[in-house]
């Protein structure tokens, strides 16, 4: 009830704030000079207390310490709160404090927002009330002459409240309370019998969850303990299989490279030092032998370098190269079988000194499989290129492996990059091809960290678009070399 009482005195200090700061803030109000509102002597000459309208009318100045004066005068006449207004150092004498107010503004000072308390008058217990004000910018019109500054506590708006009536609410005699005390009490009762029945049924259902819960615990046992014995056989039978793949790999090197390169060796020894003892026909042959043993050759090569990589066993090894030797040294060998073919080839190195962080073989090996596929699918008279340019902005470097080919479809673009793919080569057989090529490329892109876009128009050819990370510091040392 304190509380409450407090609550209610703050209240009503707020609102004599309120207005308070309503008439400060225009500088005071005019009103009628009159008996019951005189002139204020305590405002100073500079503040043109008097005026008088065309009509001869009279009108004073109240200002918001008057107005709170004379607003607390009519509360004196009633029974409600009873406001005040005081200051340590009062321009008005009356607006001098009393004691528990001096001891209220000294607690201000110090650091005090508020002050309440009891005090016993002459009219029985009150509660009082008191709250800083502080001088604002609009305070110093009246109040600089007295020496204050711009936020000190010049002084408190107060009130004062009646105890006695609150004091009657907490102490009379309620039936109604001795009523529903007994109502709660029956109430209670009923509740605690209707709450034994509840835990008797609640315990019943959880015996009966209980009883659930261990039979799908026993059966969540047994079935754990078969897929665990599930588990185990399959990561045998994983273990077998990873086995078998190296013992494919290694015998594929082995039985497939080894008479595939002296196939080679021979066949291409044969055409350089019998070019007079061999008719045309043969030397022919000779070049039919060579060129499918190396398509052969690559075949197997692809083979076993996507089974690496999808056995964790391909190294890779990352160090700075110069993306212009890398282009240059995947068309070194190209050039000549494109030619053969009928196909121009052109480079396009970019910046000079444009320098990335990779595994230039496997880099290599990758733009390789780019250039054979574009060279597959390029009709005799086409043109090959491959461009390589830097973004520095975005941070990443780009070669483009490009063809004047068939192209290809929207629709076959998704599944390009799969294993064993192969497009529509039904109305041309010179395409077929195991489906290795991009697949392995695929695998590669994602090993170098890079990414690659395919964009293709059918009868208008095709571009590979392997895009790398470009860092801060090779892009200095390329412009440096540069």
């Amino acid at each position: 009830m304190e509380q409450t009482v407090v609550q209610v005195a703050r209240e009503c200090v707020k609102k004599d704030m309120a207005y308070r700061e309503w008439a400060a803030l225009r500088g005071g109000v005019y009103v009628p000079h009159t008996e019951q509102t005189p002139a204020n002597p305590y405002l100073p000459d500079d503040l043109e207390r008097d005026a008088v309208t065309p009509s001869g009318r009279a009108l004073t100045l109240v200002n918001p310490a008057y107005m709170n004066r004379m607003v607390f005068e009519l509360e004196k006449k009633g029974d409600g709160p009873r406001g005040r207004i005081t200051s340590l150092k009062p321009i008005r004498p009356q607006n001098a404090p009393d004691e528990w107010e001096r001891k209220a503004l000294l607690r201000m000072e110090n650091g005090a927002r508020e002050v309440f308390g009891f005090e016993d008058g002459s009219d029985g217990a009150r509660i009082r009330f008191l709250k800083a004000l502080n001088v604002e910018k609009e305070c110093l019109g009246c109040h600089a002459q007295q020496g204050y500054k711009v936020g000190e506590v010049r002084g408190g708006l107060g009130v004062s409240i009646a105890w006695e009536p609150y004091r009657q609410l907490l102490s009379a005699p309620r039936r109604a309370d001795a009523f529903a005390l007994g109502l709660a009490w029956l109430t209670g009762l009923i509740g605690l019998s209707v709450s034994w029945q509840l835990l008797k049924n609640a315990l019943a259902d959880h015996e009966h969850a209980d009883l659930e819960v261990r039979r799908l615990n026993a059966e969540l046992e047994r079935r754990v303990v078969e897929r665990t014995a599930q588990l185990e056989t399959a990561n045998e039978e994983l273990e077998r299989a990873a086995k078998l793949k190296d013992r494919f790999l290694a015998s594929v090197s082995h039985e497939l490279r080894t008479p595939l390169g002296a196939v080679l060796g021979m066949a291409t020894l044969l055409r350089e030092e019998s070019p007079g003892t061999l008719s045309p026909e043969a030397l022919n042959q000779l070049s039919v032998i060579a060129s499918s043993g190396n398509h052969l050759l690559g075949v197997v090569n692809d083979i076993i370098d996507v089974a690496r990589i999808e056995a964790g066993k391909l190294d890779i090894e990352f160090f700075p190269c110069l993306l212009a030797e890398v282009g240059e040294s995947a068309l070194r060998g190209f050039r000549r079988e494109a030619a053969e073919k009928g196909l121009e080839v052109s480079l396009s190195d970019g910046p000079p000194g444009l320098s990335v962080e990779t595994d230039s073989h496997r880099l290599l090996q990758l733009l390789r499989c780019l250039l054979d596929n574009a060279a597959k699918f390029t009709p005799r008279g086409g043109r090959i290129g491959l461009d390589i340019a830097g973004d520095e902005e975005a941070g990443l470097a780009r070669i483009t492996v490009w063809d004047t080919g068939i192209g290809i479809a929207p629709e076959d673009v998704k599944q390009l990059f799969g294993a064993f793919v192969q497009l529509d080569t039904r109305t041309a057989p010179e395409y077929r091809g195991l489906g290795l090529g991009l697949a392995l490329v695929q695998h590669l892109v994602k090993l170098l960290g890079a990414s690659i876009e395919v964009k293709s128009e059918v009868g208008q050819g095709s571009r590979f678009i392997v895009t790398l990370p470009w860092p801060a510091r090779r892009r200095t040392s390329s412009a440096a070399g540069g």
